[in-house]
């Protein structure tokens, strides 16, 4: 690692050489769906997101204490992030030695594995 960096700020992510396109990361939920009685990806309005926040902090409150107010308001946060459809350019965090993250569907199904055995 260097002793100083050159920039202030530096965003993390895929960028577009690991990117995920929505459709495979709705090709990949399929997948997982296959083995699942529950759907793990929908498409959903805003106005319904609030309901399915009190829901899941209800279902796993006996697991985890969950801020159904505080759940409503990220998933409405990253909602609205996620139409503004940027694409990050990570060239800064690569100038620095770093290696470049790892594509999300390169994870996904960690993921979900670990919800299923803390969760299922």
């Amino acid at each position: 690692m260097k002793e100083s960096l050159d920039f202030p700020v530096y965003h993390i992510s895929a960028w577009q050489s690991g990117g995920s396109m929505v459709d495979d990361l709705l090709q990949a939920f399929q997948q997982m769906s296959a083995s699942s009685e529950e759907r793990p990806y929908e498409r959903v309005t805003e106005t319904a997101l609030k309901q399915m926040a009190q829901s899941f902090s209800a279902q796993y409150a006996a697991q985890e204490a969950i801020n159904p107010r505080m759940l409503h308001k990220a998933l409405m946060l990253y909602g609205r992030f996620s139409k503004l459809n940027y694409i990050f350019d990570q060239r800064r965090i690569l100038s620095e030695g770093l290696l470049p993250a790892p594509s999300f569907l390169g994870y996904i199904e960690a993921v979900a594995t670990v919800v299923r055995n803390s969760y299922g």
